[in-house]
């Protein structure tokens, strides 16, 4: 099958070779991490016994990654639809990836049909047996309406049935939707992809959506959440048993807060009201995305509050967000309790858009990666980086204007995916709050012919490093900030 060039471009990243070649060349990445085996029983959250770790993969619905095995691609024919399984045993994680997708009938147009991703609850797998209840059993009359408007479908595993969005999961998540594209990606529409969580799916779909923001990657255009769990921690401390927590997460959230944190769209307070923390909500990251959180009545009351608390939070962003909290005509945690035609109806009227430069917005970054226009760097790895951004045009210059860096070595953009217009000149100015100024790498410009620095009274020559891909490196500890000043100028002449 054909590839377009956004899906080559991400995967020439795993390997340099495009197709069904790529798959099997992904077995060649690192060998698979080996997990303990004590023999301790593992409960789910409501206290029922799933396995012991003596057989931890099958415990938790999974299977430990393997770089020997070669990939599979099962392909299922019935009238109308396309049933697609793939399973990827090496992923770089300590778990193989498997997904089902699902394709409508007859020619798609290119770049036409929208996509559609489900992530399953706890519990859940797209691949169970037949004698068991999955998530293609579940989600089914989502996923015959998704098909009969023409739509593609994605089912993820992320790594396991218990992943509660677990950076592994969001890794392995993010392999299923690359090697989705490399295989079908021509007949998507990339400014028409939705996501829809159901329960521990809902979590997981935002901090997957929310720490996946760059402009390269495949980033969804509305998102639903059927009863998500917002915060993870949030989650253990409301949980009857912490056994499948603590073994996926090594530890309770005192013990390692930054890996919950990261598996989260937002830290919720175990203690009522149950705040939001607000220095560690991923869901920042959103900002601008349409979301509609749904929530029912039948639903643990801590849980209700706990997505109020949210729905407030992002209502004091700019994201156009949604609440709603119905008479369920069943008290059951479901994915068939919401109105799924209308969701779909709602998530069809959505279309991309990337965040607009020219208003303030903020990136909270748990790792060196893209998130919006920027790709960052930290200094420290394992815990979060934090800036603010915001773009103003012709004053007399374009100027970008990067405020409180935190944990930041470097900062990368492209003058002209950020909207900068470079002639004759624009400037970049970087109010640190007493920090060291993170270096700057401009991309996608001419080599400038002066490059200066204002020094607190007037304009004077500033080093810069003149790349061979195109673009500048401006030493933030080589141009420190005037005596007095919290900020560092530059400004750009070609």
């Amino acid at each position: 099958m054909n590839c377009t060039p956004w899906s080559t471009a991400r995967l020439s990243k795993l390997c340099p070779i495009s197709g069904v070649l790529l798959l099997a060349c992904l077995t060649s990445q690192a060998a698979s991490q080996q997990l303990g085996r004590a023999f301790t029983p593992i409960y789910d959250l409501q206290g029922g016994l799933i396995g012991t770790t003596a057989d931890i993969a099958s415990a938790l619905g999974g299977t430990f990654a393997s770089a020997g095995a070669a990939p599979t691609v099962n392909v299922q024919f019935s009238p109308g639809t396309t049933r697609v399984h793939v399973t990827i045993p090496n992923t770089g994680t300590a778990w193989a990836e498997e997904f089902l997708a699902f394709i409508p009938n007859g020619p798609t147009p290119p770049a036409s049909s929208p996509l559609l991703v489900l992530f399953h609850g706890a519990g859940q797998q797209p691949t169970n047996s037949v004698s068991a209840i999955s998530v293609e059993d579940l989600a089914s009359p989502i996923i015959t309406e998704a098909i009969n408007r023409g739509w593609h479908v994605l089912i993820p595993l992320g790594g396991h049935a218990f992943n509660f969005g677990h950076p592994d999961a969001q890794t392995n998540t993010q392999l299923s939707m690359e090697v989705f594209m490399e295989m079908f990606g021509t007949s998507i529409d990339i400014a028409r992809v939705y996501g829809y969580g159901h329960s521990m799916g809902g979590g997981w779909m935002m901090a997957q959506a929310g720490l996946r923001s760059g402009v390269d990657d495949l980033r969804f255009a509305a998102l639903f959440a059927n009863a998500g769990t917002p915060s993870t921690a949030f989650t253990y401390g409301m949980a009857l048993n912490h056994s499948v927590l603590d073994i996926i997460f090594g530890g309770s959230p005192s013990t390692d807060p930054f890996i919950y944190s990261r598996s989260s769209m937002a830290d919720v307070s175990s203690q009522f009201p149950f705040p939001i923390d607000p220095s560690t909500p991923t869901c920042l990251n959103l900002n601008g995305t349409p979301i509609h959180a749904w929530t029912c009545w039948w639903d643990k009351l801590q849980f209700r509050i706990a997505a109020f608390s949210v729905h407030d939070y992002l209502d004091s962003l700019d994201s156009p967000n949604r609440l709603a909290v119905p008479n369920c005509a069943t008290p059951y945690h479901h994915w068939r309790n919401p109105e799924n035609m209308e969701v779909l109806d709602w998530m069809g009227g959505q279309t991309l858009s990337d965040p607009d430069p020219s208003q303030a917005h903020s990136i909270l970054a748990d790792r060196d990666a893209q998130f919006h226009y920027f790709h960052l760097v930290q200094e420290v790895a394992g815990q979060f980086s934090r800036l603010s951004y915001q773009l103003f045009t012709s004053i007399p210059n374009d100027k970008l204007v990067l405020a409180s860096p935190e944990n930041l070595e470097q900062v990368s953009f492209s003058a002209s995916r950020v909207g900068i217009t470079t002639t004759p000149n624009f400037e970049v100015l970087i109010n640190s709050n007493g920090v060291a100024a993170p270096d700057v790498l401009v991309s996608d410009i001419s080599t400038p012919s002066s490059v200066e620095r204002f020094d607190g009274s007037a304009w004077i020559t500033a080093p810069f490093l003149n790349l061979r891909t195109g673009g500048i490196l401006l030493d933030g500890a080589g141009n420190p900030p005037p005596q007095g000043q919290a900020v560092a100028l530059w400004r750009i002449t070609q």
